[in-house]
């Protein structure tokens, strides 16, 4: 008897070192995943001063009113989405990244703009996220009277909960093991370059990525990226990003897209994602386009940017770009380097597509 117990005891000491060695190598592994989610523009009539809107944003009530029936009949199920991926996907996701735009805005009044936001906010929390939420200032949330005090003072103190660290202004920055993130306000132009110089220097991370509601690599003929009428702060920006060999997460044009451009600090790899959902079962592409250039003028007509796109397009090495709202998973292998995407179309977790980053 005293041997068959030694035996048991052996076999569950065993058991638990399996247990607690399987649990370790998680949690402290270094590859990660970041659910990557765009512009989703939050909104209810409630939380809006008609008579101001109508007055001061007549083209925008039409928005108003889609944007909120968009809200009413799918947020609550790409949430509950986003939670189950959050839950399940490998490698371990270690945050969600919203990139701006998460409320519509124009709410016509500082009561009104605070409870948005409040509400916009509490529609995240009603699911219990594991992993936190990084939020991204877009230029809807700050839009009309109030808004920029609603995000300072309701949005700014969320994202300093879910990052457990104080973050007091809209350009901030997160480490969490191998990966810096580094979420700026691409309206704020005279702070962009400085802070992310500071940020990138003084991160040893291997994973470095920026977070920022506009674009830095044109994708549309509507063009509207940072320092679109500024060339030389533009080449700076550009080129610390390749010096760091940052990833750029954007949305603000409602499109998926990855593109990788050239400069003479090596590539840029920037990704956008859009999250307005009207049409949960949408899961093709009203267009896909996989070449850069003036051409993309022919599906915005009104935005005759043929000759910027055409220069931009020489230093435009791989392109993709769909009309499809979803979400993306970013996956970042530590031990490899290796770097790779997959994008959701609509909701039903229908993955769309994997692209190979690391090429």
């Amino acid at each position: 008897m005293k041997n068959e117990s030694r035996l048991w005891k052996s076999v569950v000491a065993v058991g638990l070192l399996v247990i607690l060695a399987g649990f370790g190598l998680r949690t402290l592994s270094q590859d990660k995943s970041f659910i990557l989610v765009g512009d989703v523009h939050f909104d209810k009539l409630t939380l809006h001063d008609m008579p101001w809107l109508q007055s001061n944003y007549p083209n925008d009530v039409s928005q108003v009113n889609n944007y909120s029936q968009i809200t009413q009949n799918n947020l609550s199920a790409f949430i509950s989405e986003l939670l189950h991926q959050s839950q399940t996907v490998t490698p371990v996701s270690a945050g969600i990244i919203q990139l701006g735009d998460l409320q519509e805005g124009l709410a016509g009044n500082i009561t009104l703009a605070t409870q948005m936001a409040r509400e916009a906010r509490d529609s995240l929390r009603a699911s219990s996220f594991a992993a936190p939420w990084i939020l991204t200032k877009g230029n809807h949330e700050v839009t009309g009277p109030g808004g920029a005090e609603a995000f300072n003072n309701v949005i700014l103190p969320f994202v300093s909960s879910e990052l457990n660290q104080s973050v007091t202004s809209t350009s901030y920055s997160y480490r969490i093991g191998d990966v810096q993130i580094v979420v700026i306000d691409c309206y704020d132009k005279g702070n962009i370059i400085p802070f992310l110089k500071s940020q990138l220097e003084g991160s040893t991370a291997k994973f470095k990525i920026i977070a920022t509601h506009m674009p830095v690599i044109p994708v549309t003929a509507r063009l509207w990226h940072i320092f679109q009428d500024d060339p030389a702060n533009r080449d700076s920006l550009l080129n610390l990003i390749a010096m760091h060999k940052a990833i750029v997460l954007c949305g603000h044009l409602h499109k998926y897209s990855v593109v990788k451009r050239s400069t003479a600090f090596g590539p840029i790899l920037q990704i956008m994602v859009g999250s307005v959902i009207s049409n949960r079962n949408k899961h093709t592409p009203d267009y896909y386009v996989t070449s850069y250039g003036p051409a993309l003028v022919d599906l915005e007509p009104s935005y005759d940017n043929k000759t910027y796109l055409a220069n931009e397009a020489q230093y435009v090495t791989d392109y993709r770009m769909a009309e499809m709202p979803g979400y993306a998973v970013l996956s970042l292998n530590s031990t490899t380097g290796g770097r790779s995407l997959k994008f959701y179309a609509g909701l039903g977790e229908f993955l769309y597509e994997t692209v190979n980053l690391s090429t």
